[in-house]
């Protein structure tokens, strides 16, 4: 398998290469700029990690309100 950036009916993109062809991650992620894609997917996992860490914080702190 490699990384592979192509142009394909006139369209930029770029995908991996297997046995049976390319597959291509720049539709399937609806961006051509592979940098684009990996600067997107890096902001999301350090957002959901922060969101994460936010609300373990603020279980922790606060309370439970639940009623016993």
């Amino acid at each position: 398998m490699k990384l592979v950036s192509f142009v394909h009916q006139g369209r930029k993109s770029f995908g991996v290469t297997t046995a049976g062809g390319v597959i291509d991650l720049g539709a399937r992620l609806r961006t051509a700029d592979i940098g684009a894609a990996l600067r997107r997917q890096h902001v999301e996992v350090l957002f959901t990690s922060a969101i994460r860490r936010a609300l373990t914080a603020y279980c922790i702190q606060k309370p439970s309100t639940a009623v016993r």
